[in-house]
């Protein structure tokens, strides 16, 4: 076999696969911890159905994974306490850990492992394109089989494809009733959700790590207005507090609450044109270029951000191993901007529409776009929407006129996140062109053994979609930041590259 991995050997990975690794103080023990976030999921307990971030989160306490990521972003095992790549690369064998219980007093074994996944190869989730089947091996060990080798496929399961829930209690109350109460093998169980204000869950007795949880509950609650979210952490309302603009980041932090703030975004901040409308004025080249030369995006990260952002001309930023150097991009020009657009055959300009998912900083990035597309005659009207609305015509197969917000969750893999979001096979920017040297790049870099065959396909890939087709718009990135009471420790928020990811189960509180 060419790759093991497994969680039950050295010091470093019984850390990642989820062993206590120091002995706990009693006084590390109680409270309820108070999450305070911008939104809830509506649908946070059936993970085929959990379209957003905030789900993910919103379920951590409950649900678990069967692969998590560590902090440099790499796949290791927890509830799989390791893997096997068969030597054909047609298959994964993973081992499962014993001992586990769900909520509702069930084992998690491979029978459950391999429902949970037939339910995302059923409906033909986005990652499982390459996976033909899963097999059940022993009690604790599950076979998956490939139609062929894919790099992307264990990146997959740390986001959503590998989460684990009871198949007993699906069975037994239906996916209604699960999507909105979570039955699962986390340090928590579920207590209540009241929808936009809280879900709260309890300390689960039967959790499989000894000695842990450390708190007695935790609750999640929601304020979607900002500056309402920050005046109820600083009241005390709230132990942790998530998806606060820039601004009132860089003060919390001066003030010298604790905080993460680990990039949990692969990608810049966009926007995506509805080029596959041949209507539509973006299906045209020359204008999606013009919109590019129109856009100071440094004056934008400067003034938005007050510099504290990323800027790049691609979607990626340097450092990143996927970033192609190569790439010219679209410096701002306005005076080529407008040639270009009169060159497209809009001397005058058209009247447009751009969706975007609005918050404070969405907010002031979408309007200043609006300002410089309106100075070279594109008039904006913007449409701003809440985060469900937009997933649901972004990622959720819809279609959209004019221009989209465009991100991708983040991913231990960019090949994922680029296959997911570009490469025209899933439900994501339905309204973009995909060209077939776009999708067969992508192909080969998703296909790909080699890292160094991958990372140059991506940057082949990356170049197609800027500098040959420019089928995305790439602006400006803001870093976010958990911010907690110091009183608070080891919440795990924005400490991986998997945003959705946090520690429920270490989290403790200092007695206050």
């Amino acid at each position: 076999s060419s790759i093991v991995l497994t969680g039950c050997s050295s010091e470093e990975t019984t850390q990642t696969t989820g062993q206590p690794t120091a002995t706990t103080t009693e006084s590390k023990y109680g409270g309820t911890l108070k999450v305070l976030d911008a939104m809830q999921g509506s649908a946070f307990g059936y993970p085929l159905k959990m379209a957003l971030l905030y789900g993910n989160k919103q379920a951590g306490p409950a649900i678990e994974s069967l692969i998590v990521t560590d902090k440099e972003g790499q796949p290791v095992p927890w509830l799989a306490s390791g893997w096997e790549i068969a030597d054909d690369q047609k298959s994964i064998t993973f081992t499962l850990r014993e001992n586990v219980k769900f909520h509702d007093g069930t084992d998690f074994n491979a029978e459950a492992a391999k429902w949970n996944l037939d339910q995302f190869l059923d409906a033909k989730y986005s990652g499982t394109t390459n996976i033909a089947s899963i097999d059940v091996i022993d009690n604790y060990t599950i076979r998956m089989n490939l139609t062929k080798w894919d790099n992307t496929i264990l990146s997959s399961m740390t986001i959503i494809i590998g989460l684990v829930i009871s198949p007993t209690a699906f069975k037994e109350h239906g996916q209604e009733w699960c999507e909105t109460h979570p039955v699962g093998t986390g340090p928590f169980e579920f207590v209540s959700f009241t929808p936009d204000v809280n879900t709260i869950y309890k300390k689960f007795d039967g959790y499989w790590q000894e000695g842990k949880p450390y708190l007695d509950g935790i609750e999640m609650g929601a304020i979607q207005d900002v500056t309402t979210r920050e005046y109820s952490f600083r009241n005390g309302d709230a132990d942790v507090v998530l998806m606060l603009g820039s601004d009132q980041v860089l003060k919390l932090e001066e003030e010298g609450y604790p905080y993460n703030d680990t990039p949990t975004w692969v990608g810049i901040v966009c926007m995506v044109p509805d080029s596959a409308n041949e209507d539509s004025p973006w299906s045209n080249l020359k204008v999606r270029q013009a919109a590019m030369y129109a856009i100071d995006v440094q004056s934008m990260a400067n003034g938005i951000f007050s510099g504290n952002a990323i800027v790049s001309n691609q979607w990626t930023y340097e450092g990143h191993w996927s970033y192609n150097p190569s790439i010219v991009g679209y410096p701002y020009n306005p005076e080529k901007a407008k040639q270009t657009l009169a060159d497209a055959g809009y001397p005058d300009g058209f009247e447009t529409t751009l969706s975007f998912v609005t918050d404070p900083d969405m907010d002031r990035i979408f309007a200043a776009v609006q300002n410089y597309l309106g100075e070279i005659g594109i008039r904006v009207t913007l449409n701003p929407e809440n985060a469900p609305k937009w997933a649901e015509t972004a990622l959720g197969g819809g279609t959209w006129e004019g221009l989209i917000y465009g991100t991708a969750s983040s991913s231990p893999s960019f090949t994922q996140a680029f296959e997911r979001a570009y490469s025209g096979t899933t439900t994501w920017y339905n309204s973009m062109e995909v060209p077939d040297d776009l999708y067969q790049t992508i192909e080969k870099a998703t296909g790909a053994s080699d890292i160094n065959v991958e990372q140059q396909s991506i940057r082949d890939a990356m170049e197609l979609l800027i500098d040959k087709y420019c089928l995305v718009l790439p602006l400006v990135q803001g870093k976010g930041a958990a911010i907690s009471q110091k009183y608070v420790h080891d919440h795990g928020f924005q400490e991986t590259p998997n945003g959705f990811l946090w520690t429920p189960a270490d989290a403790w509180m200092e007695k206050h």
